[in-house]
């Protein structure tokens, strides 16, 4: 199998191979994957950027900072709060991440002032790498 950018855009499941183009519109509710089995490389842009480019460096560094397919919790909260007012975080409904969300930072902000933890992965290494934000598949 080649490289295949699967995606749901608004509850449709879409598959974009070498060569098509997918568009996700301003606020429309997405996300996506790798579907195939060879390494996926994309590019494409954002307008307006806003700090997207921000939001996905912090999003990487929290899922890298915990186990597989388990991001800590408290640093997943950290990311949804500090970019509520520019990004949209679809894991629970609204009026649930109105209350979790504050209530994880605020115990977790505690926890980091008595126990001197970490208040985001990045605070724990000194490099920063730059994220750019990439959507077209290229042939080969």
């Amino acid at each position: 199998m080649k490289a295949v950018l699967g995606a749901i855009l608004n509850g449709q499941r879409l598959h974009v191979t070498a060569g098509q183009r997918a568009q996700f519109p301003a606020g429309a509710a997405h996300r996506w994957w790798n579907d195939g089995d060879d390494t996926l490389l994309f590019e494409g842009y954002s307008a307006p950027l806003v700090d997207l480019d921000r939001y996905l460096q912090a999003g990487f560094e929290v899922l890298n900072a915990g186990p597989p397919g388990r991001p800590p919790l408290f640093y997943m909260a950290h990311l949804a709060w500090r970019h509520r007012r520019t990004q949209t975080v679809l894991f629970a409904p609204p009026w649930v991440q109105a209350v979790l969300v504050p209530a994880v930072v605020l115990i977790g902000s505690g926890r980091a002032v008595l126990f001197g933890a970490p208040m985001h992965p990045s605070h724990r290494t000194s490099a920063n790498a730059e994220v750019e934000v990439l959507a077209t598949i290229s042939p080969g």
